[in-house]
């Protein structure tokens, strides 16, 4: 099974996590009620850290999967609240 590899995924079936840094699909995967694991710094971007059957649900969001657009806006505000708290906890240089 080939695996593809995405801008800010790292996902194969193996794996116990599904990490991210794509804010996108992050909170797409909040709105799919994938709960969030934990957040780090890497660098100056915020790696989401999602069980790893999140997995499945990050390639359908890359195909088209669509969630109503509510449910995606308040997930994104939230992560976006999660991440200023996380860059304010790790200031960067």
């Amino acid at each position: 099974m080939e695996t593809q590899q995405r801008v800010g995924i790292e996902a194969t079936p193996t794996r116990a996590f599904f990490q991210t840094t794509d804010t996108d699909l992050a909170a797409y995967l909040y709105t799919r009620a994938y709960p969030l694991a934990d957040t780090c710094r890497v660098g100056r971007e915020t790696l989401f850290i999602f069980p790893g059957e999140a997995a499945l649900s990050a390639e359908a969001f890359y195909q088209g999967a669509t969630v109503p657009a509510k449910n995606l806006l308040s997930a994104a505000r939230r992560l976006d609240m999660i991440r200023r708290n996380a860059r304010s906890e790790y200031p960067t240089a």
